[in-house]
């Protein structure tokens, strides 16, 4: 293990959020380490429980593919969830998805569209088009309201 990983592990041990997310990243990508999901999963735990945007969305991607964890959709939605209210856009987008198919949340127009708007308007053009998409099968009042919640959701932050 070089000197970088075993800074960072110190750092992470020590219960530095960012630290612990890096270190379960290369964990996750078996990079500099070998590949665990488990030991991944364990430091995204720690830096999700700590706040930590990255981590939550790593765990969100994990439950959502059924990696080192048995596929759990409801848990995935809480974490993209999580991540998605701190403003990642990664996350909105996720989330976004998972409202539109009804994977792990029941299916709902109108958040499918907030979570892809609030993505697209922090430069994601893939969540512009979905966004676009499923707004063709929404009713003006339910679009009224995505945006609505939208607005809100940027003025509260």
């Amino acid at each position: 293990m070089d000197d970088t990983i075993l800074e960072l592990r110190q750092a992470a041990a020590q219960g530095n959020a960012v630290s612990q997310s890096k270190l379960g990243t290369l964990y996750y990508q078996g990079r500099g380490v070998p590949q665990d999901y488990l030991e991944a999963m364990s430091w995204f735990q720690k830096a999700a429980a700590q706040g930590d945007a990255a981590a939550q969305l790593r765990l969100g991607f994990m439950y959502h593919q059924g990696v080192g964890v048995l596929q759990d959709l409801q848990t995935a939605a809480a974490w993209f969830k999580t991540a998605a209210e701190q403003g990642d856009a990664a996350a909105q987008f996720n989330l976004a998805v998972m409202y539109d198919d009804g994977e792990g949340v029941p299916q709902d127009p109108v958040q499918a569209h907030l979570w892809m708007n609030l993505a697209a308007l922090q430069g994601n053009e893939e969540a512009a088009k979905n966004r676009d998409i499923i707004a063709k099968s929404m009713s003006f009042a339910q679009i009224q309201k995505a945006q609505e919640l939208a607005k809100n959701w940027q003025s509260s932050r």
